[in-house]
């Protein structure tokens, strides 16, 4: 346990640096400037230089992924009944829906780096292809039905289809499908970029959380951060389990799973009329205490 540790302690140290440095050099004004070169360049990128370096495809990581997609989605329908019926107030239904079912690419990509080096970042950018457009449809879904006005259905939509990282998944998808080798004038600078992506967004996740919240907002937090944290990677570990997954690509679903949401489900609830508040706790309470699940997690399944 010690050694999982110390492999995590630079994720964790750079999520902390990032928040030490919100003050000083990573303000908000800062942060907004450096967002759009990490949106744009470094995390497509990122993307496709690790999907273009998977392996052939193969039996178990079409289950690692199926699984992640049949967990994830059979909780989530799950969790949306239970709030519907129990008359769960709209808009904190939205945030929490996208608190669960949403997932932080650039912590899956850099714990799966840290844990298993190359193969771990690219089947966690092989389930970021996988998860990315259905996570972020769902999502504009829940946001417009029954959030508080904001961008229209089609708007958000166009707009996801538009993201760079979805451009990148497709392009990275058919470059490893296709068995494509890239020219070394456009690899070897990819390579460079895709170096400075997961460091840059450590930090700015960091400094972009909410560390603190209003008292009224710890009870959905809580239930959201336990939901989220202990029993989507629980759910996806059985399932895994029940396809025969072992070795890395069990260790990785889970881990995929067991990160805390994205935090670009705070800016979904806020321009789509969500509860952005709600929002930005649930992230802080999960970026925080994944701090101490993510290790246990990773330990736990490695036994099996």
């Amino acid at each position: 346990m010690a050694d999982l540790l110390l492999q995590l302690s630079p994720l964790f140290a750079l999520i902390a640096l990032g928040a030490a440095l919100k003050k000083y050099l990573l303000n908000d004004s800062v942060a907004s400037a450096l967002e759009p070169l990490l949106f744009y360049l470094l995390l497509p990128a990122l993307t496709i230089h690790a999907l273009a370096d998977l392996p052939n495809i193969n039996v178990d990581i079409v289950k690692m992924a199926a699984a992640l997609l049949i967990a994830g989605g059979l909780l989530g329908v799950l969790i949306f009944a239970v709030l519907r019926a129990i008359d769960f107030p709209k808009q904190a239904m939205t945030s929490v829906l996208q608190g669960t079912a949403r997932y932080n690419t650039f912590v899956a990509m850099a714990a799966g780096q840290l844990i298993l080096g190359a193969e771990g970042l690219g089947l966690a950018a092989l389930l970021v292809a996988v998860m990315t457009l259905p996570n972020n449809m769902t999502s504009v879904w829940l946001l417009t039905k029954y959030g508080q006005g904001g961008s229209t259905n089609a708007t958000m939509i166009f707009k996801i289809l538009k993201n760079p990282n979805i451009i990148a998944c497709v392009l990275g998808l058919n470059i490893w499908l296709l068995n494509i080798e890239l020219p070394v004038l456009i690899a070897a600078p990819m390579e460079m970029l895709a170096k400075a992506t997961l460091p840059l967004s450590l930090l700015l996740i960091g400094a972009g959380i909410a560390w603190t919240m209003p008292k009224k907002l710890w009870a959905y937090s809580v239930i959201t951060t336990f939901l989220k944290l202990l029993v989507v990677p629980l759910a996806t570990l059985i399932v895994a389990k029940a396809f025969g997954l072992h070795g890395s690509y069990l260790l990785i679903a889970v881990l995929y799973a067991a990160v805390p949401a994205a935090t670009s489900g705070y800016v979904m609830a806020r321009k789509m009329g969500g509860d952005a508040e709600l929002m930005a706790s649930i992230l802080g309470m999960q970026t925080a205490f994944c701090m101490i699940t993510l290790p246990l997690w990773i330990y736990f399944v490695g036994g099996f």
